[in-house]
C-alpha cells in the first residue's frame, strides 16, 4: 500500500500549511479573549478552497475526497492553528457538506452545497444535550415526520457555530431505544 501524497495532495497540504501558520496560537488567543469568530481565516480558507474539498464540482466544490479533507484538517492544526482551524471546516464541510451529500435530497443539495463549497452557507450540528452530553444512546430529542415536515422535541445545549449558522444538522430519534419513548 502507498502512502506517499500525490502532487495534489502535497499542494492542499502547503497549502494549509501556509494558512496554519498565518494563523497561529496568538490569533486564536485574541478571537478566544474577544468572543469573536475568526472571520479573516474564514476567509483564507474559502479562498484556499478548503470548503469545497469533498463537494462534488457539479455543485461548486472541488470533488476531492475525505483524505484531502483530512490533510487539510491535520496541516492546520499542526502549523499553528491547532483544533480550532479543524473545527471550522468540520462544521461546515463535515457535518453541512458531507451529511447532505450522503443523506439530503438533490434538492437540498443544490440548495446548500453551492453555498457550503463557497463558504456564504454555514452549518451546525446539535447533539449535546443537558441529560445525555454526547452520548448518542442517551439522547432523548426526538424527530416525527408529519407530512413534508418534520416536528423535532426536546433540549440541546453547547451547539458550536449556532450564532452564525444558516443550517443544523440536529441529532434527534425517530425510534424508541432502550428508555427513551
Amino acid at each position: 500500500m502507498d502512502f506517499e501524497l500525490t502532487e495534489h495532495q502535497r499542494m492542499i497540504a502547503n497549502s494549509a500549511k501556509e494558512i496554519g501558520a498565518e494563523f497561529g496560537p496568538e490569533y486564536w488567543r485574541k478571537k478566544d479573549q474577544k468572543s469573536e469568530f475568526g472571520n479573516e481565516f474564514w476567509k483564507a480558507i474559502c479562498d484556499a478552497g478548503f470548503l469545497g474539498i469533498v463537494i462534488p464540482e457539479e455543485y461548486g466544490g472541488s470533488g476531492n475526497g475525505a483524505t484531502e479533507l483530512f490533510i487539510a484538517m491535520e496541516e492546520l492544526a499542526a502549523s499553528g492553528c491547532g483544533m480550532a482551524g479543524a473545527w471550522y471546516l468540520i462544521l461546515s464541510e463535515v457535518f453541512g457538506g458531507l451529511s447532505i451529500l450522503k443523506h439530503g435530497t438533490e434538492e437540498q443539495k443544490r440548495k446548500y452545497l453551492p453555498g457550503l463549497a463557497k463558504g456564504d452557507i454555514e452549518f451546525s450540528m446539535a447533539l449535546t444535550e443537558p441529560n445525555a452530553g454526547t452520548n448518542t444512546l442517551n439522547i432523548s430529542t426526538t424527530a416525527r415526520k408529519e407530512g413534508n415536515h418534520w416536528i423535532i422535541n426536546g433540549n440541546k445545549t453547547f451547539i458550536s457555530g449556532a450564532d452564525r449558522a444558516n443550517g443544523m444538522l440536529i441529532i434527534a430519534r425517530t425510534s424508541p431505544c432502550g428508555n427513551h419513548p
